[in-house]
């Protein structure tokens, strides 16, 4: 339990610093924009509400996060591929092994379609809950099945 405290609480205080730095100095607001095209008497026909923010860019703060959470996703894939030799009778290394493959998949295929489709919000609404499902449930049924 010792040796995995210390990454948590490293990888714990990256994103709660980074989290309320953004949440401090650029926060989120939400706002409602109109969707291209009006109709013959010159009325918005449809709008779309995003959370943008208004002071600054939220661009670096996500960044920080993306690098880390990702970055610590990678790491523990390889982590899990340098374990895949060693035997234990009660061993789950496997399962853990598929499942840190399978979120690292789904960050690869379902982040740049969330970069490539942020300003149509149902479909990153979409992707986002195709993302959650896929990762919670690769760990539900690969531990617990």
């Amino acid at each position: 339990a010792r040796d995995v405290i210390g990454p948590y609480l490293a990888l714990m205080f990256v994103n709660v610093v980074t989290l309320t730095c953004w949440t401090i100095i650029a926060p989120l607001t939400y706002t409602r924009s109109n969707h291209r095209g009006t109709d013959d008497w010159n009325r918005v026909i449809s709008t779309y509400g995003e959370c943008i923010s208004k002071t600054g860019s939220s661009t670096p703060y996500l960044v920080v996060i993306l690098v880390a959470n990702i970055g610590l996703l990678i790491l523990a894939n390889f982590h899990c591929y340098q374990a895949r030799t060693i035997h234990s009778e009660f061993s789950e290394s496997k399962y853990i092994a598929i499942i840190m493959a399978s979120m690292l998949q789904a960050c690869i295929i379902g982040v740049p379609i969330i970069i490539l489709t942020r300003h149509q919000p149902r479909i990153v609404f979409v992707v986002i809950v195709c993302l959650l499902f896929v990762t919670c449930m690769s760990i539900l049924c690969f531990m617990f099945i």
